[in-house]
């Protein structure tokens, strides 16, 4: 795919959501304003390029610049003027009154005076309204006035495991094994206690969707094919053509597919043979769920369907206002699902009947995950969200700061769920209450796996981690054992971030650019960009002219790398500092290399999408960078 081809269907995208939404192109008064912020939302929730991996970088980036109202210049891969006004257009604060001068001590204490005049009314109004919404209020109020004692967990490792090429997807375990799908196509079975290595398969295809396991069985696959394996030797009994969507579902009989053709399959579990098969109008985006008599799976042409477990019939279907990626979950008589349009859905599993709707403030890719009366499920808005399940109201919520992307896993009284910002978090699923935290130095978007004091973790970088979990109070969180491991800054905060990126073909080789340029776009020389795919790590020269590489423009950095084909697949790409010698020859294999952002996930597919064009944005110590 060019650079072109990226751009015409980049416009594309944006004039369908320009005619749906009616919004103009010089939005001057306050509600045009508003809806320009709901063109955004949808701007950011669109796949402007189903080809590539990379665009929830910029997704997130716009959105921040909305939500902040920072309304600064944003590079957008696109030639439409509105896209660039809607980030750069004034809007003013109309004025009403002129206030007198007061001083700052007779203002706070006006301020303070009208604050609690303002909760206790609300508590007054709520108590009355809703007694369940009150308490939960008061609840909360407690906790921020008189917080309760740090972590009362301490999370361990166990042992770690990353394979030949890394992992993306999240483990299975039966409890006394944890099967593994590496990015090299390995099928590979480790002890739960050790993590030493009991079997491996090859299948020589990538597999990127979780394994699922049941008495005998272990059921892999991909883009390609779907494979059945002895769980306990490893063997492979049968294998099907199959574009696997999401995990399958099995039962004794039958496993149940959602493919990316559309299709809904079940096929023999002895053979592999079809039973039967449902044809969606478009993709199916989540993994099938098998409740009673009855197969429930998400597509991306918005429904929700329900389909007959014995005949393929369809019994109803459901539409929302975006792609079902969500994963439902079904108790009693009740299937719970998230959408892309940002609402988190109840529905009566007989008629498909709308039961209660809960709104986030994102898309929701996350599956929901339910203990006693609650429902827990995360959103794209970096919030993960305890729902009341009878009523549908929230009952906490906890903010990580960057998107939830994975479901939540639930052991006991806690709640764990990983986070955009690297961090798993425990909290007590009664109050939200921060128990316990894992930091790693990527995003963590797979699932945690929990079993009894166990639990498994899949971070952005190809690590899996084995976590114990245990109960010792006040005790500070361990740090991982793996030497590949490296722990971000304490609060969190890198001072570089991703800016602008958009990808490209190129036949001959793999090239990794862009620019790297400060809050105002001016170039910032003297920082590199760490590329790493698990095997192979390499540094770009600092950005900009320099002895190395006197020709180069202002801010610019790059790494050109040999044999698109056998170099494609994961890389993730680390903005920082060459530490070694400015002396001596470059050496882009350095070992000494200071971290400055957050690493980021992108995918080289040969030969359409080999050249990665990326700019990072410095926001603090700018002039730091190294000087040869």
């Amino acid at each position: 795919m060019t650079k072109k081809d990226v751009i015409d269907r980049f416009s594309h995208d944006i004039d369908n959501l320009l005619r749906e939404s009616g919004a103009s192109d010089t939005p001057d008064t306050p509600d045009g304003y508003q809806t320009d912020l709901e063109l955004a939302r949808l701007l950011i929730a669109t796949d402007y390029s189903r080809e590539s991996n990379i665009k929830h970088t910029l997704k997130r980036q716009l959105l921040e610049r909305i939500e902040d109202k920072t309304l600064a210049s944003a590079e957008v891969p696109g030639p439409l003027q509105f896209i660039k006004q809607l980030f750069t257009h004034s809007h003013s604060v109309r004025e009403s009154s002129v206030l007198p001068h007061r001083s700052r001590f007779g203002q706070f204490i006006g301020l303070a005076a009208a604050s609690v005049m303002v909760v206790v009314g609300l508590m007054v109004v709520v108590w009355f309204v809703q007694p369940q919404a009150a308490r939960s209020f008061l609840s909360a109020l407690v906790q921020i006035i008189m917080p309760e004692r740090e972590s009362s967990q301490q999370l361990s490792v166990q042992w770690t495991f990353r394979g030949s090429d890394g992992i993306s997807v999240a483990p299975a375990t039966d409890g006394n094994f944890v099967y593994v799908v590496g990015n090299s196509g390995d099928v590979v079975a480790l002890d739960a206690q050790t993590g030493r290595e009991i079997w491996r398969s090859e299948t020589g295809l990538t597999l990127d969707v979780p394994p699922t396991v049941t008495e005998d069985r272990i059921y892999v696959g991909g883009a390609a094919k779907l494979f059945a394996f002895d769980k306990f030797s490893g063997t492979q009994r049968w294998q099907a053509d199959v574009e696997l969507a999401g995990a399958p579902a099995a039962t004794n009989s039958t496993v149940y597919l959602s493919s990316r053709d559309g299709r809904l399959l079940a096929l023999d579990t002895a053979n592999g043979a079809p039973r039967w098969q449902f044809q969606s109008s478009s993709a199916l985006a989540s993994a099938p769920t098998v409740a009673g008599d009855t197969v429930f799976v998400g597509s991306q042409d918005r429904h929700l369907y329900a389909v007959d477990r014995e005949t393929g019939q369809q019994r109803w279907r459901y539409r929302t206002g975006n792609g079902v990626a969500s994963t439902p979950l079904v108790v009693a008589n009740t299937v719970f699902f998230g959408s892309n349009d940002e609402f988190v859905y109840a529905l009566d599993t007989a008629t498909g009947d709308e039961r209660w709707r809960f709104r986030t403030g994102n898309d929701v890719f996350a599956s929901p995950v339910i203990s006693g009366p609650t429902l827990f499920i995360g959103s794209y808005d970096g919030n993960l969200y305890a729902i009341d399940v009878e009523t549908g109201k929230e009952r906490w919520h906890f903010e990580t700061g960057k998107p939830i992307k994975s479901t939540a896993a639930i052991e006991g009284d806690t709640v764990y769920v990983g986070s955009g910002d690297g961090t798993l978090y425990g909290l007590d699923a009664a109050t939200g209450q921060l128990l316990s935290q894992f930091e790693t130095d990527s995003q963590l978007y797979t699932a945690p796996v929990v079993a009894e004091e166990q639990i498994l973790l899949v971070g952005g970088k190809g690590q899996l981690w084995a976590l114990n979990r245990t109960l010792t109070p006040n005790n500070p969180v361990a740090e991982p054992a793996s030497s590949d491991d490296l722990t971000p800054p304490g609060n969190g905060t890198f001072p570089f971030t991703p800016g602008g990126w958009y990808v490209t073909g190129d036949a001959q080789a793999i090239r990794f650019q862009g620019h790297i340029v400060d809050e105002s776009g001016q170039p910032v020389d003297g920082f590199s960009v760490q590329i790493d795919n698990g095997s192979r790590t390499l540094i770009s020269l600092p950005s900009g002219p320099n002895h190395w590489q006197p020709q180069a423009e202002p801010g610019q950095w790059e790494i050109v790398v040999d044999n698109p084909q056998a170099n494609s697949g994961w890389w993730w790409l680390t903005a920082g500092r060459y530490a070694c010698s400015v002396e001596a020859a470059f050496d882009a294999q350095c070992a000494q290399f200071e971290r400055l952002s957050e690493s980021v996930k992108v995918e080289i597919v040969a030969p359409d999408e080999t050249v990665i064009n990326a700019d990072w944005i410095c926001h603090t110590a700018c002039q730091t960078g190294v000087t040869p």
